[in-house]
């Protein structure tokens, strides 16, 4: 199957029938869907519509993404996906997880409502109910865009916006905006950021962790103290 802008699906089954006239298709039996930018989709049954160019498989689906320059691929398994080929844009619904290797084999794994691949610029984009945790760290926010190093593959940032929160063993922090960026292992946040430890909030115009969040930065801070910190310092 051939989209716009490149786009280009090719996929194999046990057994498949077309209708001559609408040339719209089905394919049954351990489905294998490959992109040309190096995705494999497995699932037991797809459907193609051939005036809307929708490919549709309605079953559960495993995803394998392309190997980065590290050897380490991102996995994806969802209810169902939909394909629109004019679009170059792949979408897994339903119960989504995820698992991808990162920076020095630290393991991350991602939970959502929803996933799209972009077929163009290998962006992969989380959204609904966004759930990321790595190395003890857990990201929350309702949308996480995916972006990748067009040279070597590699995983190199993830931002969310519209309400983010992050959490590990002694401290958590909210913001509006954050960046995450995986090879300097930094989290940026921006838009009202905070941070509450031990019942302390330190405010500030953007909150930089450092190191998984062992260090912390914090430009123009304004620090709230808890009564009994301020009580236990009397």
């Amino acid at each position: 199957f051939f989209g716009d802008n490149g786009v280009e699906m090719t996929v194999t089954g046990s057994r498949g029938r077309v209708e001559p006239k609408t040339k719209n298709m089905m394919i049954e039996g351990e489905v294998v869907t490959r992109s040309n930018n190096g995705y494999v989709f497995k699932t037991e049954s797809v459907s193609y519509r051939s005036d809307t160019r929708i490919l549709i498989s309605p079953s559960a689906i495993e995803v394998t993404g392309p190997r980065d320059q590290s050897g380490h691929s991102l996995f994806i398994s969802g209810d169902s996906m939909h394909s629109d080929l004019g679009q170059g844009l792949m979408t897994i619904d339903q119960n989504v997880k995820a698992q991808k290797s990162v920076q020095n084999s630290k393991k991350m794994t991602i939970q959502s409502s929803k996933v799209s691949l972009n077929a163009k610029s290998k962006a992969v984009q989380f959204s609904g109910g966004v759930s990321i945790n790595v190395d003890g760290v857990k990201v929350t926010g309702p949308d996480a865009i995916f972006r990748y190093d067009t040279k070597s593959d590699l995983l190199k940032s993830i931002e969310l916006e519209g309400g983010v929160k992050v959490s590990d063993m002694n401290k958590w922090a909210t913001s509006d905006k954050l960046n995450i960026f995986l090879e300097e292992d930094k989290y940026v946040f921006k838009g009202k950021p905070r941070v509450y430890q031990d019942n302390d909030e330190v405010m500030g115009d953007e909150i930089v962790f450092l190191n998984g969040g062992k260090k912390v930065q914090v430009k123009n801070a304004k620090v709230k103290v808890s009564q009994e910190r301020l009580e236990n310092a009397n």
